[in-house]
């Protein structure tokens, strides 16, 4: 128990050096004023509490300190030093002992949020290399699709001037082209969103090694990877879209095209006949113009008549004695020499006229025949093109996902079938 301390009271007889009296009486203001603070003077309490040491604190959880003071201290100081100071480390060690609990569920529990986001975050790496996989193959396709145009282009170089097939080419190569630059774009797009997830993913992993009590670093890491999932989602939503657009415009191009060289090709063939039977006809007036012409030089010599005088009959003679004697008379003159004259003039002209309308017959025969040749190897060619492009446009090369549900052509809607490319116009 603690003991009581009384003052006793000084005489009033001062004997000696006031110094020497002062300093005996600040000792033992002094002695007093110690007793009071440690409560074991007169008037003093029971023994002081020790003030309770500061605890540590983990971030989002809360302090240990509280959950001390909910129980309260069941330890009454009674007075003994030793069993205070036993007090004080018991409660220390419970106080270590939480804070350590609280760590340490704090930190599983962000290992696990780590580990589960980091989970989300491989799948959706995965989930991006399969959509950049479709998007290569439909850069290869693409770009399949170009080479198949400069070479269906090359090929028709030798028709000129240029035609509507030639037109559609161009435009099918400008339609190939744009597409190709938005799928590069979308590829590029998709490979920055996948290092993004690499590195949130690393960070994730590396994260989980270094948690302390209020750092902030495992917070940003899971925005961070719940950012990067949310946006390879919209990433993923975006290529889908994007891969159904080009597929259609794909389709739709070689339709087009395939279609047009389709029709051109029965424009053609329908001209290539058309010039045979012209060709046929113009070869057929060409012979009868030619037996006309036979004729009428055969007619222009006859009226020029003998070459020598032995050659002239008694008849036709003008020394004749019925002309003499019908030329005595003045006025009187034949006839016979100025009809056969203009007669000969005139067979002459039409005989000119007639080999010139022959001889235009025979270039017009040539010409047609030239362009019928030159038409029956457009339609050869053409054929040969479309043929190609149609062994060429591998369809395996399109993401089998895009594939489902589309509508299937049959032989007699598909214009660029081998029955219409053969037999041409009906």
């Amino acid at each position: 128990r603690a003991m009581s301390v009384q003052q006793v009271p000084l005489g009033s007889v001062t004997i000696g050096a006031p110094a020497w009296r002062e300093s005996t009486e600040l000792s033992l203001r002094r002695a007093c004023r110690l007793l009071r603070q440690t409560g074991l003077g007169p008037g003093g309490t029971a023994a002081a509490r020790p003030r309770t040491p500061p605890t540590l604190g983990c971030p989002k959880h809360a302090s240990t300190e509280d959950k001390t003071e909910k129980h309260g201290d069941t330890t009454e100081d009674d007075g003994n030093g030793r069993d205070h100071a036993a007090s004080l480390r018991e409660r220390c060690a419970r106080q270590s002992t939480a804070t350590a609990g609280e760590y340490m569920r704090w930190v599983r529990e962000v290992e696990l949020r780590l580990r589960r986001q980091a989970g989300r975050s491989s799948q959706e790496i995965a989930k991006l290399e399969r959509e950049r996989a479709h998007l290569e193959m439909m850069l290869r396709s693409i770009r399949n699709d170009l080479q198949v145009n400069r070479e269906s282009a090359g090929q028709r170089t030798e028709r000129r001037p240029r035609d509507g097939a030639d037109l559609m080419l161009a435009w099918e190569r400008r339609e190939l082209t744009e597409m190709k630059h938005d799928v590069e774009e979308t590829l590029r797009k998709t490979q920055q969103q996948v290092d993004f997830c690499l590195v949130v993913v690393y960070l994730s992993f590396s994260c989980r090694l270094l948690l302390l009590p209020g750092q902030s670093e495992s917070e940003q890491v899971l925005d961070s990877s719940s950012l990067a999932i949310n946006q390879s989602q919209r990433l993923r939503e975006q290529i889908r879209h994007a891969l159904s657009e080009v597929v259609a415009r794909q389709r739709a191009s070689q339709h087009v095209v395939n279609g047009g060289l389709v029709k051109k090709v029965a424009e053609t063939v329908t001209l290539e006949r058309s010039l045979v039977l012209t060709a046929a006809a113009t070869r057929h007036a060409a012979s009868r113009k030619q037996r006309e012409v036979d004729s009428l030089r055969l007619s222009h010599g006859r009226a020029q008549g003998p070459e020598s005088s032995s050659d002239v009959f008694c008849r036709e003679r003008l020394g004749r004695p019925v002309v003499q004697v019908y030329q005595r008379h003045p006025g009187t003159e034949l006839p016979e020499a100025t009809h056969l004259l203009q007669g000969s003039a005139v067979l002459g002209y039409r005989l000119g006229e007639s080999e010139d309308d022959a001889a235009r017959l025979r270039r017009c025969f040539l010409q047609l025949c030239g362009e019928a040749r030159g038409k029956r190897a457009a339609a050869r060619r053409d054929t040969t093109v479309v043929r190609m492009r149609l062994q060429r446009g591998d369809k395996r090369v399109i993401p089998h996902i895009l594939q489902q549900g589309e509508p299937k052509v049959t032989q007699e809607d598909d214009p660029c079938s081998h029955r219409n490319i053969n037999e041409g116009p009906q």
